[in-house]
């Protein structure tokens, strides 16, 4: 998990589902913006892009410059 602010966090995941036989059937590659809430936290994003995707310093970045933390 990379944390951008106290509120906000970018967690990246990949992974691969594979058949019955062991082979791999797809992969994934997501991350998930995360709020933290009174309740803990809560994803309010998915971005599903394949790599290369903009580092998580550039994701910052941005959410900075737009207002979001």
């Amino acid at each position: 998990m990379s944390v951008a602010s106290a509120d906000i966090a970018l967690v990246e995941m990949k992974g691969t589902r594979v058949r019955p036989d062991g082979s791999a059937f797809n992969t994934w590659h997501s991350c998930y913006w995360m709020k933290r809430a009174a309740s803990g936290w809560k994803q309010f994003a998915v971005t599903e892009t394949l790599p290369p995707r903009p580092p998580v310093t550039e994701w910052v970045r941005w959410l900075r410059a737009a207002g979001g933390i």
